[in-house]
């Protein structure tokens, strides 16, 4: 077994937050596809059963992404809460006197403010 290396069964097998590269497998030109669908304006979605390497794809795709969970009976409010607290960012609803309400991206760390100055830059920038 020259020139193969040999690898332990936990390097290869279980559940790991990590690609464990021995166990990777690229389904038919999924990868390429899936960089393909990267460069659109598209939104998309993976699903499959579980432990079929979802995460793995899209780890591999998208090694910072954001991952929200869509599951039975979350609203849109909670995906999107999820979504911009990972962002380090929380949508504050305030009600008015009058009976309205507004609703204001507030920052909860270091990240979120960043994120909030590239907005707020944006934001000037198209005004003028």
């Amino acid at each position: 077994m020259l020139g193969r290396k040999i690898y332990r069964a936990d390097q290869v097998f279980g559940i790991s937050t990590g690609i464990l590269s021995p166990s990777y497998v690229d389904r038919g030109d999924l990868d390429a596809r899936l960089a393909k669908l990267l460069g659109k304006d598209v939104h998309i979605a993976l699903r499959g059963e579980s432990k079929c390497g979802k995460s793995w794809l899209r780890q591999r795709a998208i090694p910072n992404a954001i991952t929200v969970q869509c599951r039975l009976k979350k609203t849109v409010r909670d995906i999107y809460t999820d979504a911009l607290s990972q962002l380090g960012l929380q949508l504050v609803r305030e009600k008015t006197t009058t009976g309205s309400f507004t609703i204001r991206l507030q920052a909860m760390g270091e990240i979120g403010t960043d994120l909030l100055a590239k907005l707020s830059l944006k934001k000037l920038s198209l005004k003028n």
